[in-house]
């Protein structure tokens, strides 16, 4: 494992990148490193079986951000975040952000990716009725496809176990709690200290080997 760089990823899910700290807390990350609980909780139906679909690198470190980051103050040169803090409440983003310029050397460089809210906003006010849309598949009106990119909310109860719907309930790392565009996302930026706070695009980045991991890993409707 390698948890001794000066770089570190957060909320990695399962794009690792190699020869950084890849930090993460989903129930995923932890049931790498503990395969014969896996293995029982696919057997018993007591989780979801999507929740076994994706493989997980064991060399995640499993920390809580939202209590705070475990690195001494400047001892980091780079952090990176892709979509992790619209699944923070916004006062939670913000103290990560004051703890990621903590944590950051001088010089050191923060790069977050988010949905864009503006981008979301675009698309459901330019969206056209589709043809096929009626009062019996209200999948296709636009403003349940709103919402549903949002993910704010799921459109159904959460199912499984009730230790697994006990476990999403105190968690729900899962749901979107608050959302950015970049003018807010660069204010808050400001706010926690950062100087020279910029929205830049896809693979442009002052930390080199983003470029391809990102150009492997895009998405629509981003800020970085």
């Amino acid at each position: 494992m390698k948890h001794n760089s000066d770089k570190v990823n957060l909320g990695c899910g399962i794009f690792v990148i190699q020869g950084w700290i890849n930090i993460d807390f989903s129930l995923n990350a932890w049931l790498a490193r503990h395969k014969i609980i896996k293995l029982i909780l696919k057997l018993s139906h007591l989780a979801p079986g999507k929740l076994f679909l994706s493989s997980w690198d064991r060399s995640i470190l499993i920390h809580d951000v939202r209590k705070g980051l475990p690195f001494k103050d400047n001892s980091k040169s780079a952090v990176y975040s892709s979509f992790l803090w619209e699944h923070l409440y916004l006062e939670q983003g913000k103290r990560l952000l004051r703890e990621c310029f903590r944590v950051l050397k001088p010089g050191g460089v923060l790069r977050v990716v988010v949905p864009d809210l503006g981008f979301f906003i675009s698309q459901y006010v330019n969206a056209k009725k589709t043809e096929n849309s009626s009062a019996g598949s209200d999948i296709e009106l636009k403003a349940d496809k709103f919402i549903l990119a949002l993910c704010m909310h799921d459109a159904l109860p959460v199912s499984g176990s009730a230790l697994y719907r006990f476990y999403t309930s105190i968690t729900e790392l899962h749901l979107h709690k608050w959302w950015y565009d970049a003018e807010s996302l660069l204010m808050y930026f400001k706010q926690a200290g950062f100087v020279d706070a910029q929205s830049m695009s896809h693979s442009e980045s002052k930390i080199a080997e983003l470029a391809e991991f990102e150009s492997k890993n895009q998405d629509a409707g981003v800020i970085y």
